[in-house]
């Protein structure tokens, strides 16, 4: 009764089991003395019942065991993907890294630049001071140049007044 139920609800058909074909009749009729004598000879032979026993327990075990070994396929499943996210999120820290790194040789070249350009601009200071106090000295010279110029201006313009006086 319980195969015909489980074959019903899985909507198989009805098959004999010796030979593979459908069954005529889907209606059970209790051979009463058959059932007895199958308990009689089972009485007889209790190892029967063990080996029965014993066959359910280890399919019990084999459902236990398959259901574990899905739960841990599900659990490896899950991890693939963690381990698939993870090596990602590595690759991504690796990434920036590099860039950290490329960001840090450009600081140095920069600092090395601007260590330069510092050295570069108190030369240049250091020169424009130097023309600063050349050009204050040139123009001194000039203005010294200057009034010996005009000295010696008004000394021919005396002279020539003079020389025009005595003519």
């Amino acid at each position: 009764e319980k195969w015909f139920g489980c074959q019903l609800s899985k909507h198989k058909s009805l098959t004999s089991p010796a030979t593979g074909l459908e069954l005529a009749s889907k209606v059970l009729m209790p051979i009463i003395a058959l059932r007895r004598a199958v308990e009689a000879y089972l009485q007889h032979r209790p190892e029967l019942r063990q080996m029965d026993s014993e066959r359910k327990s280890a399919e019990k075990a084999v459902q236990l065991l398959l259901s574990d070994l899905d739960e841990k396929k599900a659990s490896a499943t899950d991890l693939q993907g963690e381990v698939g996210r993870l090596q990602a999120e590595v690759a991504g820290f690796r990434r920036e890294r590099d860039e950290k790194d490329e960001l840090r040789a450009q600081i140095k070249d920069l600092q090395t630049l601007s260590s330069s350009l510092g050295t570069s601009l108190a030369a240049a200071r250091s020169q424009t001071t130097a023309l600063s106090q050349s050009n204050a000295a040139c123009q001194a010279a000039l203005r010294r140049q200057a009034a010996r110029k005009r000295h010696y201006e008004q000394t021919l313009e005396l002279e020539l007044e003079s020389q025009w006086v005595e003519r």
